[in-house]
């Protein structure tokens, strides 16, 4: 099933029909890959050390129901979606 899926893929069909086209080569792809690796390289460590990251397991029972529900505001802290 994941192959007749990944047969359709548009992403790899939009690649593959620049390499015939020769518009895209190796180096062109390579530099690519990499610019998208350090985007969400970069994504991925502002994620991490977020101060509104989610917790990694579920508020214990004793919580006030309207404290579990919270987002976070512009200035970083954690504020009731009240």
């Amino acid at each position: 099933m994941r192959a007749y899926w990944e047969a359709r893929d548009p992403i790899l069909l939009y690649e593959k029909f620049l390499t015939s086209e020769r518009l895209l080569d190796a180096k062109g792809k390579k530099e690519i890959d990499d610019k998208i690796d350090a985007l969400l390289q970069k994504e991925r460590d502002f994620a991490e050390n977020s101060p509104c990251r989610r917790r990694s397991s579920p508020p214990k029972a004793s919580t006030a129901p309207e404290t579990i529900a919270t987002t976070c505001n512009p200035s970083g802290n954690a504020t009731s979606a009240r």
